[in-house]
């Protein structure tokens, strides 16, 4: 099943599913720059300055209540961004996978209709970490009571455990949220039924992701180098295989699951 899809989502890549990633992050990144013009950090940013721990808390002591506000709407505006833009590229993905037109102004529409049930699977995402990262920090805080050695050893055991039992868990929560048309509560509860049902395909997935991810991790390396040239060209190549990626994802994702989605 993995690798059919593998091979069928390199197929079903659409230049369409570029435009709501490259609108998306054009937004977030005005965004971030009212922040720093609004908090006195453009000029610095500009000129290619690294900040300093003591000029952040300068600026922070300055005004800390602008500095928080502005921040916390920063946060607000750009979650509420970031759902309806994504909620517009796998409006795409559902269409293109199911073999169903719809143009870019018909996908913004649709985005708008899912907006919050993304915001919504964002946030129960976010507390369901939360609360395993809690429990974790709980069980790490008695043990350390007993022994600080054995206390580190099962902290990285359960960190490791909750990471990988998690990523997995999720993993098709968008699929069955958009596939299924169900509410985001009962997107990440299938989710995690769905992985314990087919644990050889999600870790599949979930390698063959990794596998593709490489050459955006030999890329990073490429642009650390020193040669301005080669630099330059491979932050061009990783934000163009960054697009690639992220479309491919979705697609690879939503394949895996509309090929069994008569699973539930």
């Amino acid at each position: 099943m993995c690798f059919e899809s593998f091979k069928k989502s390199w197929k079903d890549l659409s230049i369409n599913l570029f435009v709501p990633i490259v609108i998306q992050n054009i937004i977030i990144i005005l965004l971030l720059l009212i922040f720093f013009y609004i908090n006195g950090l453009f000029s610095i940013i500009m000129q290619g300055q690294n900040l300093t721990s003591a000029q952040l808390l300068d600026i922070f002591y300055a005004n800390p209540a602008k500095l928080l506000a502005s921040f916390a709407a920063f946060i607000i505006f750009a979650l509420i961004t970031n759902s309806g833009f994504i909620a517009m590229r796998l409006g795409l993905t559902k269409a293109i996978i199911q073999k169903r037109p719809m143009s870019i102004s018909n996908a913004f529409s649709y985005g708008q209709t899912k907006l919050k049930d993304v915001l919504l699977i964002k946030i129960l995402q976010f507390f369901l970490i939360a609360l395993v990262a809690l429990v974790i920090i709980v069980i790490s805080l008695v043990l350390s009571l007993v022994n600080e050695q054995i206390m580190v050893i099962i902290l990285i055991l359960l960190t490791l455990i909750a990471i990988i039992l998690l990523g997995l868990g999720l993993l098709f929560s968008y699929a069955i949220l958009f596939i299924m048309e169900t509410t985001p509560f009962n997107a990440v509860k299938k989710s995690f039924v769905y992985f314990f049902s087919h644990k050889k395909t999600a870790i599949t997935a979930v390698l063959l992701i990794i596998l593709v991810v490489i050459p955006s991790i030999i890329l990073n390396f490429a642009d650390l180098s020193n040669i301005k040239a080669l630099s330059a060209m491979a932050l061009i190549a990783r934000i163009i295989y960054g697009l690639i990626l992220t479309a491919w994802k979705d697609l690879f994702i939503f394949n895996i699951y509309n090929s069994n989605k008569n699973f539930h």
